[in-house]
């Protein structure tokens, strides 16, 4: 009986033990205690230096970054391999245009021209979703902007080359020149609302919405609703010309030269802006411009919508990159063909902001992105977290075992020691009765 209990109690140091290792493990992993930040915390200056010397290490093509306190740029750093770039140098940004696309579509939510839980079939006409087995009807705005409106089309635009016939919306819409190559299609293949899915083919959606509610091309319409009031002069969805100066250079990884391509989903990866526009742009989600969008509608955009392993991700046409004092930092990525990386986020409670434009990297400013989140907050953004999920896994498991094999050496010792005892006993039973 007591050796079933020493037993037992083996058991639950084996899981007490294992409990608060997990524990640990997942706070070291989110908090990342193994890696320091840049620079201290509150230090702008110097984790302007620190960003600096990043990028000047990793730079393959041109670099655009700003530093925003309180919603004023604090700090710069520019870096090219051809023709200097600065804060006005034109960069296509790729995804990054989502979350210009979804605060032109809010602009209609606010003037009450659109519902945000309407289905989109009330307001286009010009393409259909095409019929499978799920409701198209709960198909809506407020899901097609935070991805979980079922669409399982995972776009990813290639683009065109310079020079190569461009798709009409409807043929993109029809038949997507997709990374993933022909055959994908933009349509409901799981339940709306269920889920979050990335869905490129959404926004291609919500660029029709745009110009069947507004009356007005989509460059149009950006332009009037949301590039004049914010003074973003430089911004624009058009392929800018020959004539367009200051506009940075497409690099490959090795820092060759390579060519910007044309999109038809031009409000899902084809903006073209500068880092001081971006800046503006964040500049207006802390000080909210009362001619473009008003303050609870930029809050809106920040109220989680899409979930991914139970932890809120996406806001409407926003990626929430970790909690913050009861808010999130928000902003949104970009990477495109042949290695364009943008990265734009900012801090609603400080004001404090980042943009880094470049070319020459898949994954650079995304990488630097998530230093700034770690710098403001302590915490790995969301991105990188799930990039740790394996480690995590591995320090989880490492532990377990650990305490396993500590816990089963116990019970041999326990269970030798309970032997000796047993053995003893009889020795002594045996003398006794000897005598």
């Amino acid at each position: 009986m007591k050796l079933a209990n020493s037993y037992l109690k083996l058991f639950f140091l084996f899981l007490v033990t294992s409990i608060i290792w997990t524990a640990l493990a997942y706070r070291g992993t989110s908090h990342n205690w193994w890696r320091a930040p840049l620079a201290a915390s509150g230090d702008h200056n110097a984790f302007v230096k620190a960003m600096s010397k990043e990028i000047n290490a990793n730079n393959r093509g041109n670099v655009a970054y700003l530093s925003l306190k309180n919603a004023q740029i604090n700090g710069e750093h520019f870096a090219s391999v051809g023709s200097p770039v600065n804060q006005h140098t034109l960069f296509q940004v790729a995804s990054l245009s989502k979350w210009i696309t979804a605060y032109g579509v809010m602009q209609l939510v606010q003037k009450n021209e659109i519902s945000l839980d309407s289905p989109i079939s009330e307001y286009i006409t010009r393409w259909h979703l095409p019929e499978t087995k799920f409701n198209n009807t709960q198909v809506t705005v407020r899901r097609l902007l935070s991805h979980t409106a079922g669409l399982t089309d995972g776009l990813g635009f290639l683009g065109f080359e310079p020079g190569k016939p461009v798709q009409t919306l409807e043929q993109a819409l029809a038949e997507p020149n997709a990374t993933k190559g022909p055959g994908i299609k933009i349509q409901v293949g799981i339940e709306p609302g269920s889920e979050f899915k990335y869905s490129g083919g959404g926004y291609l959606i919500l660029q029709l919405l745009i110009e069947e509610v507004s009356g007005l091309d989509f460059e149009t319409y950006m332009q009037q609703a949301v590039f004049q009031p914010l003074k973003m002069t430089r911004s624009t969805f058009n392929p800018p010309g020959p004539e367009t100066q200051n506009v940075a250079l497409s690099y490959n990884t090795d820092g060759t030269p390579s060519f910007l391509y044309q999109f038809t989903a031009v409000s899902a990866a084809g903006l073209y802006t500068s880092a001081a526009d971006m800046a503006l742009f964040l500049k207006a989600q802390v000080q909210p411009e009362p001619s473009a969008l008003s303050a609870q509608y930029v809050k809106d955009m920040r109220i989680p919508h899409g979930y991914s392993f139970g932890q809120p991700i996406w806001g409407l046409g926003t990626i929430l990159y970790a909690s913050h004092h009861n808010d999130y930092i928000v902003g949104h990525a970009g990477q495109n063909d042949p290695a364009i990386n943008s990265d734009v986020r900012y801090n609603p409670i400080t004001g404090d902001g980042f943009v880094l434009l470049q070319s020459g990297s898949k994954s650079l400013a995304s990488i630097l992105g998530g230093q700034w989140v770690y710098w403001q907050t302590g915490k790995l953004d969301l991105f990188n977290f799930m990039e740790n999920i394996s480690k995590l896994l591995s320090i989880i498991i490492g532990g377990i075992t650990v305490s396993l094999m500590s816990c089963l050496v116990l019970a041999f010792k326990l269970r030798k020691t309970r032997r000796v005892t047993v053995t003893n006993n009889q020795t002594e039973a045996s003398r006794l009765a000897v005598e």
